[in-house]
């Protein structure tokens, strides 16, 4: 009769009873991690990354330990193998080495094999770890190496098993701060929650006009009562100072710039955070066959998304009126095409302001970005530029200042882009001042 486990989880649930091939199967599906325990036929409770436990109770699982379970880890289990208590021969006469020989051949290597696992356990994920905190704080280190370069579902689903330990461990200083740009990436891949994390602390200190809860049920509401705004948003005639109008008229290139913002890895900023909850939300209100307005509203945040990552169009976007003016600003690579992007909208008060501004910003980029070295006349174009600009316009929420700066640093250097730039980065080394 084939053997049956038992798999202990978090101390609070159980699986199985599983054969060897469904302990397997449960870890494929993610259901249970290496700090979790196994016992086998009512034997001994072992956890999985006890090597020498699981070789002692349950040899039979040293395999998929070795094989599959540690590999992400760099960690190797080597099968036991029996070595037998040989002499060696001289003549025909038995010759035993010295024990004092032995004792220190025994001790070189235990230097040797320490000092590789101090190795092992400070150097995890391309940097240098302190083997003390990792011993403390292994499902942190573990979550890490589960993430890897990008989100994954089993770094989400080691996470969500994880949730109530996460959150107790953030209730203190050290740990919040760990663990914050972990728990946020997995709360806006989802519905923009955490359980036990309230939502002032998943924004952190976001720009004051981004909303205090972008959750998508929050999102749910806010597009159901904007709806009637919609179409004169879109034609001009209305600029709504509400969350919602705020959100679309984000400046990728601004956001681009400033990711990842401290704190924060995937999404990179409480701004992309917020556009992925808007978008999720209005999917859902929209079922994605929505006409008119509302799909010019999808294609506007789906926009802002994909320049924000740096990922290529793959579909047609279906924009018109104010929304499609501002994409087309943002993607004019040129300055000569800026002209271009009002055949469909005409503008006038708060909205001539805003695009007036806006014009601004993106020429002073183009002509930064004209050239390593700029000349005479475009250093005078860019100096008129920085003087029409006018930082407090009331219709122009982000703040240019860094950009500014750029651009003066560039005239400072007598059109030296390349010099400018490097200066900046020294100043402020999260924007990255690109066009």
């Amino acid at each position: 009769m084939e053997r049956l486990y038992l798999i202990r989880v978090g101390m609070e649930r159980f699986l199985g009873p599983f054969t060897l091939k469904q302990v397997q199967e449960a870890y494929h599906k993610m259901q249970f991690g290496l700090q979790d325990e196994i016992s086998g036929s009512l034997r001994q409770w072992v956890t999985f990354d006890n090597i020498e436990g699981i070789r002692r109770h349950y040899p039979e699982l040293v395999q998929l330990i070795h094989t599959e379970m540690m590999s992400g880890w760099g960690i190797t289990v080597a099968p036991t193998t029996a070595v037998p208590n040989a002499r060696m021969r001289m003549g025909g006469t038995g010759f035993n080495r010295p024990p004092q020989s032995k004792n220190w051949v025994i001790a070189v290597a235990f230097v040797l094999i320490l000092a590789g696992l101090l190795a092992f356990l400070s150097y995890r994920d391309g940097e240098w770890v302190n083997p003390i905190a990792y011993l403390k704080d292994r499902s942190f280190y573990q979550a890490k190496s589960y993430l890897g370069d990008r989100y994954n579902p089993r770094f989400e689903g080691y996470m969500d098993r994880n949730r109530h330990e996460i959150t107790q461990q953030m209730k203190k200083k050290k740990g919040f701060n760990q663990w914050l740009p972990y728990v946020r990436s997995v709360a806006f891949s989802k519905e923009g929650r955490w359980d036990g994390i309230s939502m002032k602390k998943l924004k952190g200190n976001a720009d004051a006009f981004l909303p205090a809860d972008c959750s998508v049920s929050a999102w749910d509401e806010r597009w159901r009562e904007s709806r009637p705004d919609w179409l004169g948003f879109l034609e001009g005639r209305r600029m709504p100072r509400e969350e919602w109008s705020r959100i679309l008229m984000m400046d990728t290139h601004w956001i681009k710039n400033r990711s990842p913002m401290a704190g924060w890895m995937e999404p990179g900023s409480y701004h992309e955070a917020c556009l992925r909850m808007a978008l999720k939300s209005l999917v859902k209100l929209t079922n994605e066959d929505s006409t008119g307005d509302g799909k010019v509203l999808l294609s506007r945040l789906r926009w802002q998304l994909g320049a924000i990552v740096g990922t290529s169009p793959t579909e047609e976007y279906e924009m018109s009126g104010t929304l499609w003016a501002m994409s087309c600003l943002e993607d004019a690579h040129q300055a000569e095409d800026l002209k271009n992007c009002f055949n469909s909208v005409k503008v006038r008060g708060p909205w001539q302001e805003f695009f007036e501004a806006m014009i601004l910003v993106r020429r002073m980029s183009l002509t930064a970005a004209e050239a390593t070295q700029l000349s005479d006349l475009s250093l005078r174009e860019l100096q008129n530029f920085i003087n029409l600009f006018t930082p407090e316009a009331t219709e122009l929420f982000l703040e240019y200042e860094e950009e500014i700066k750029f651009y003066q640093e560039i005239i400072a250097q007598k059109g030296n882009v390349k010099a400018a730039r490097s200066i900046m980065l020294k100043k402020y080394p999260s924007v990255h001042f690109e066009p």
